[in-house]
This record gives C-alpha cells, sequence and structure tokens, in this order.
C-alpha cells in the first residue's frame, strides 16, 4: 500500500506529456509516499529497539482522510469501511507516521479476516465517557473472530494465522510497540463467530508538547561551494539535484579517491564536503580521515544507510559535524546547514 502510489504515479508521468501543475501534484504525492515508506521501514527495524515517537499536533479529520484514501485497495463493496469520529477531539498530539501504520496495520488485519465472508469494518475515534484524559481509536469487524487460544499470542513478533505468504506476523507485535511508545495500550475484545475489536488507548494530554517537532522554512541564505561524493549515480545527481534547488554550487565526484585528489590540491575550494559512507575502495570516514592527515580542515557530513551505527561509533575524525540517514529530505539538509553555518 505505501509504495502503490509511488509506483502507479511513476509510471503515469511516464506515459505522457503533462501540465506543470499536474507534475508537481503526482510528484508531491510520490514525495509523501516515499518518506512515509521510509518512516515505516524504519520503524520495521526499530522493533527491538527502543521506540521514540516525535509528537506533533495531529488534525483528526486530516488523519482520517489519509487513512480511507490508504484503505481504497484493502477494503471493498462486501467488505465496507465506516468512519465514525464526530465525537473524536479536533487534534490529538502523537507520531503521525507511527499511528498511521498502526491503524492501517488493524485495518488490513479486519479485511484479512472478512476476506471470504460478508461484514464491515468500523473505525473509530472517541473519549471514554467515563475518562476525557484518553484518546481511544478502535478497528472493528465483523469476521469470525480470533480463537481463545491465539489471543494470548497476536502481539508476539512473527506469530500469524495466515495462509501462505499474506503476513509476516509482524503488524500487531509493531501495533503494540506503537502504542506502547506513546504511553498507551492495546486492547483486544473477541468472541469466536462476532467479530474482532482491537482499541488503542493513549493519553490525550497537552503536556506531551515539551516533545513537539518543530520545521522550519528559513533555508540558509550564504550560497555554498560543496562536493558531493557518491559512487551511486541516482543518489549522486540527486542530492546535487537538492542542493542547487537549495541555492548551493555543487561539484559530483563518484569516489573518494577522486575527491580527495580535487580538494587536496585545491583546499580553499569548498565550503562544506557531503559524502557517502560506503563507497569502493574508500569509505566516506576514511575520506574524511585523509583529508584531517592533510591539515585540511573542510567541515563533513556524511549521508549513510547506517547513521545509527556510525554515531556510535567511538573516535569519529573532528571533521565529521553531522551524519545524516538516507534517504534525506530537503528540510533535513537545511536544518544540518542552518546548524553548522549560521
Amino acid at each position: 500500500n505505501l509504495l502503490t502510489p509511488i509506483l502507479l504515479n511513476a509510471e503515469i508521468m511516464e506515459m505522457g506529456d503533462f501540465d506543470q501543475q499536474k507534475v508537481k501534484e503526482k510528484a508531491a504525492l510520490i514525495k509523501k509516499s516515499a518518506l512515509r515508506a521510509r518512516d515505516v521501514i524504519f520503524a520495521l527495524i526499530q522493533l527491538n529497539r527502543p521506540m521514540s515517537p516525535t509528537l506533533t499536533m495531529i488534525n483528526t479529520s486530516d488523519f482520517v482522510a489519509e487513512i480511507k484514501q490508504a484503505c481504497r485497495g484493502v477494503v471493498s463493496s462486501a467488505n465496507p469501511l465506516y468512519l465514525d469520529y464526530l465525537n473524536a477531539p479536533s487534534r490529538f498530539m502523537g507520531d503521525e507516521t507511527l499511528l498511521f501504520q498502526a491503524v492501517l496495520n488493524l485495518v488490513n488485519n479486519a479485511a484479512h479476516a472478512l476476506a471470504g465472508h460478508s461484514g464491515s469494518i468500523f473505525l473509530k475515534f472517541q473519549h471514554p465517557a467515563d475518562d476525557k484524559r484518553l484518546l481511544v481509536i478502535a478497528v472493528k469487524d465483523e469476521g469470525p473472530g480470533i480463537p481463545l487460544a491465539n489471543q494470548k499470542d497476536v502481539f508476539l513478533p512473527f506469530f500469524t494465522t495466515k495462509r501462505g505468504s499474506k503476513g509476516t506476523g509482524l503488524g500487531l507485535a509493531m501495533v503494540k510497540r506503537i502504542c506502547e511508545a506513546h504511553g498507551g495500550v492495546v486492547e483486544l475484545e473477541s468472541k469466536p463467530g462476532h467479530g474482532c475489536e482491537f482499541r488503542l488507548v493513549l493519553p490525550f494530554s497537552v503536556r506531551l508538547a515539551g516533545t513537539l517537532a518543530t520545521t522550519s522554512n528559513k533555508h540558509i541564505t550564504k550560497p555554498l561551494r560543496i562536493a558531493v561524493v557518491d559512487d551511486e549515480a541516482p543518489v549522486l545527481e540527486s542530492m546535487v539535484s537538492l542542493l542547487q534547488t537549495c541555492g548551493h554550487s555543487c561539484t559530483p565526484f563518484d569516489s573518494a579517491r577522486n575527491a580527495l585528489i580535487d580538494i587536496v590540491n585545491h583546499p580553499h575550494k569548498y565550503n562544506l564536503i557531503v559524502s557517502d559512507q560506503i563507497m569502493p575502495v574508500q569509505s566516506g570516514i576514511e575520506l574524511a580521515l585523509s583529508l584531517e592527515a592533510a591539515g585540511i580542515q573542510t567541515p563533513v557530513i556524511l549521508v549513510t544507510g547506517t547513521a545509527a551505527a556510525v554515531k556510535k561509533l567511538e573516535n569519529l575524525p573532528g571533521n565529521i559535524k553531522r551524519v545524516l540517514e538516507k534517504p534525506v529530505t530537503r528540510s533535513e539538509v537545511d536544518s544540518c546547514l542552518q546548524e553548522l553555518f549560521d
């Protein structure tokens, strides 16, 4: 579901001419889906690690609309999805990406439970009648229910009752982790032959506002001369394009060796070096060490798919000022450059 909008919109854009507005709209959909897919993959990686949600204020109606859109390929006329959020707060606090994945997992499970059966799925947001300090997100189906013998195991990683390759057994385990990371609990109510209901019971408190994520539309105004290093041509071209749209001048290098030769021969040519970490012959860290040995202190930003592991390394070269996780967004790059140069 997360990759479908990326693939379909990319193929549509390849098919013919579109006006600039249509291209922008489809590019925006691709970007949004790619970012959500990236975040979901990171969440899966974090399944057995401590989870730290990035809290923002979520608009309930917008959140529900996105869920409805994402579920179009999941539900059917035989198993429709009904939404109820009339008694819900207009906004609530949480990690939107994580909660989106949790709810989508529950709706997917409900749809699978109804396969071959007639019945509906109900998604409801509400305050419990007896406690306005809580928010309950409930997903209920009219399927066959979960056998009592399985109910104690449904949240265990890799436990699944789905046949073939339809289930990984990670969905409900991730739902539980996401809910607990928000300070909540997951409740299950099911009777064989009478459907199933999962409830995410979350704290509804503005006391969490201190950890709200902030975004900035500010871009660094000083144009920089940047050496960009990556052995993968598509990634290199994308990073150069991103930095150029921010007003910077870029010189691309497809290897650390080529970058090192140019930088050593022209030690004052660049304000910044943006480098991949894992490359043939010489890594990004090894490039930074070579530059240090040559007496060049131009700051280095490492961009890598293993940022968490790199950050834990001891004795990183002093000229490595930041480590960013691939894939990066323009706002993440802007924020990093502001910290280094403003």
